[in-house]
């Protein structure tokens, strides 16, 4: 048989299979994660750690509804995206802020952070000591929230580029607004991850209770591997 007398599956394309695919992955999501979302605020006795859960298990619906609203209406995926990756770059500081709070809050943590003996940088800085405690945290609060803030703006430009046809994306072109954007959005998230590593290996002993390091590996996978996903598939 040619491929002019091939016939689709049940007389349907190939996109509408993929969106059919999608969906069986996409409602169990929802379900799953609205379920979760609902079973916290009835059962809302723990209101300040709470609440910080709540927003970030909020990110689900948030990328389903977004991913597959971009399957169907992929001439619009990429103004569809700048909501979600705004709220991508607030779920990050709200961990970070929900790992405060299993801790005791701010003034409680510094004071077992001042406890503890000077420590070394992760990888590749490994050759300098940071001394936890106030300024510590400080550190940390502010690399973590530059990325909160540069990943709207990333978003806003990537939108604004788009519109003025600059943006091309998959293309490394210096001409093009992608290869900048590109770069500026893997400075900003490798700096908030790598000081997200110095919290958690400062505060792992801390928290160990709360075993973190699972929570942690979701939001950093979830965060880092998305965006490479679509320089994939964009390129």
């Amino acid at each position: 048989m040619g491929i002019a007398d091939y016939e689709p599956p049940l007389g349907l394309e190939l996109h509408q299979w993929a969106w059919i695919i999608a969906a069986v992955f996409v409602l169990p999501s929802l379900v799953i994660s609205l379920q979760s979302i609902v079973g916290h605020l009835v059962n809302y006795t723990s209101p300040i750690v709470q609440r910080y859960m709540v927003r970030i298990i909020l990110m689900i619906p948030i990328y389903v509804i977004d991913s597959y609203a971009s399957l169907l209406f992929k001439d619009v995926a990429l103004y569809l995206n700048v909501g979600r990756d705004c709220y991508e770059a607030y779920v990050l500081y709200m961990f970070f802020r929900l790992l405060i709070e299993l801790a005791g809050g701010d003034e409680a943590l510094i004071v077992q952070l001042e406890q503890l003996p000077q420590m070394k940088y992760s990888m590749p800085l490994c050759c300098f000591h940071i001394k936890p405690g106030r300024i510590f945290m400080h550190r940390c609060r502010q690399m973590i929230l530059q990325y909160a803030v540069i990943k709207p703006m990333l978003a806003i430009t990537t939108f604004a580029t788009e519109l003025t046809h600059t943006y091309d994306e998959g293309s490394y072109s210096p001409k093009t607004a992608y290869l900048y954007i590109t770069v500026v959005y893997n400075v900003s998230i490798f700096i908030a991850l790598y000081f997200l590593v110095l919290f958690y290996e400062a505060t792992k002993e801390i928290m160990k209770e709360y075993k973190p390091i699972h929570k942690f590996l979701c939001i950093k996978a979830v965060i880092f591997f998305a965006f490479w996903q679509l320089v994939l598939i964009a390129g």
